[in-house]
């Protein structure tokens, strides 16, 4: 026990160090940021500094980069999904001027944006976030603590809103108690997030006017974002090639990543498509990706091109093997399987690949009919092989799909190593206008004391001709 404590005493004095650092860094300027252009201050008198900016900005961007030493910008959400919620960017100032500073609204780049508010922080914000930076366990993870620190602080703020229906009505932020304690504030922009999911650069533009001074600055303050779904998949396709009917399980994974959502509001999701009773495609249950492992696939995701935050993610392991009970169906393998979380659209995973044994079609893997006219009857005939000779095949009754396809099936005297088949697909006038359906298929059956289905798609376009 004792040996627990000394353990967890240090991290939390350490973590209330970060926490008081990051937050201060969030709302603090940077020094050596080069001053915004702008009219010069009023005169300086009392030590106040000379040819002060209207206002010292911080940044006047804010955006997700991983790559930014500002934790700041490393931490800010950067993806939203698209909808009617309501979401915030702050950006941070100080007028270093002897006089006050009135900030004007002067408009935004779209209706995305909805309104802004000014508020003011008290001389005592920098003690109180140090105060609040002790903070008892369980600690939460580092990059949540700038977030959650900046909202406790914005929380406790006075909020003034901005007029933008009247450019000449403006705000006023006075002047610190001295040169040394400028008066900070911060401009907090509403927005939402509409489709499409791409990326974007949302403006809201202010002018700020020094007392005694004739001419404004001009600030555009821009908002980069990326409308983005709850979750994507990657692979979207999962093709296991040929695949022996003797042989496997074969397993392959899915991950799932969302960009807008944690593990909390993120659960697992559901997948259809598999899993039924008898199903030589099995899904196991969504793992959630957490430590080292998460790390290694954020920064994967961070280094693309365009860079992809990964807030929360999941693998999921898709394996095709040998049913429970019964054989592999011989054939090609055109599976879609759909996965879902609450309040989002569900995403599309194809599997693909042929199962391969001892009867198989010798005209490929789908009989194609090709384009046919439909005034008259169209028949075309296909040869399937099996690989041991004496041995039944047949169709099976009620399987085969389109039900107006007439099928006949005869043996072919051949080689005594091997028996071929013949079938016959015969597509009635007036039937099959069009591409014919996707499931279009011949099911056979091969027959012995270990029955075999071998499904092969058919594939055809009836038109009209004279």
């Amino acid at each position: 026990m004792n040996s627990t404590l000394t353990l967890l005493v240090p991290l939390v004095v350490l973590a209330g160090v970060v926490f008081g650092v990051t937050l201060l860094s969030q709302y603090t300027p940077r020094e050596e940021k080069e001053p915004t252009p702008g009219a010069a201050s009023a005169a300086a008198a009392g030590g106040w500094p000379e040819n002060e900016p209207a206002l010292r900005f911080r940044s006047d961007m804010v955006g997700w980069d991983p790559t930014s030493d500002d934790l700041a910008l490393k931490t800010f959400p950067g993806f939203f999904e698209p909808g009617g919620t309501l979401h915030h960017a702050s950006f941070w100032f100080r007028n270093g001027n002897a006089v006050p500073v009135e900030i004007r609204a002067r408009g935004v780049s779209c209706s995305a944006c909805t309104s802004a508010e000014l508020a003011l922080l008290p001389a005592t914000a920098p003690a109180d976030v140090a105060r609040a930076s002790l903070l008892p366990l369980p600690l939460p993870f580092p990059t949540a603590l700038p977030a959650a620190a900046g909202a406790k602080l914005l929380a406790g703020l006075q909020w003034q809103p901005f007029d933008f229906t009247d450019k000449d009505k403006g705000l006023v932020v006075p002047p610190g108690p001295d040169p040394k304690s400028p008066q900070r504030g911060v401009i907090r922009v509403a927005f939402t997030v509409r489709p499409p999911a791409n990326s974007r650069t949302l403006s809201a533009y202010f002018a700020a006017l020094p007392a005694g001074v004739p001419a404004a600055t001009e600030y555009q303050l821009k908002i980069a974002l990326t409308a983005a779904p709850a979750f994507e998949v990657a692979p979207d396709h999962l093709d296991f090639g040929q695949l022996s009917d003797t042989g496997g399980p074969w397993t392959k994974e899915v991950t799932v990543v969302s960009s807008t959502r944690d593990l909390d509001t993120f659960p697992p999701p559901d997948v259809s498509g598999a899993n039924g009773a008898g199903d030589a495609v099995r899904v196991g249950a969504p793992a959630a990706v957490t430590g080292p492992a998460f790390a290694a696939l954020a920064a994967e995701y961070a280094s693309q091109s365009p860079p992809v935050r990964v807030r929360a993610a999941y693998k999921v392991p898709v394996t095709v093997g040998r049913p429970e009970s019964g054989a592999f169906d011989l054939g090609p393998l055109d599976r879609q399987l759909w996965l879902s979380v609450p309040n989002s659209e569900p995403k599309r995973v194809l599997l693909t690949g042929v199962v391969a044994g001892d009867v198989r079609p010798l005209d490929g893997w789908a009989f194609d009919l090709g384009s046919f006219g439909i005034r008259a009857d169209h028949s075309k005939a296909f040869t399937v092989r099996v690989g041991k000779p004496g041995v039944e095949l047949a169709l099976v009754p009620g399987e085969s799909k389109p039900d107006f396809m007439k099928l006949s099936l005869e043996r072919v005297p051949g080689s005594a190593d091997v028996t071929d088949y013949r079938v016959r697909i015969t597509v009635p006038a007036g039937q099959g206008a069009g591409e014919l359906p996707a499931d279009s298929m011949v099911v056979f059956e091969r027959k012995g004391p270990n029955p075999l289905r071998l499904r092969v798609p058919v594939k055809g376009r009836g038109v009209f001709r004279n």
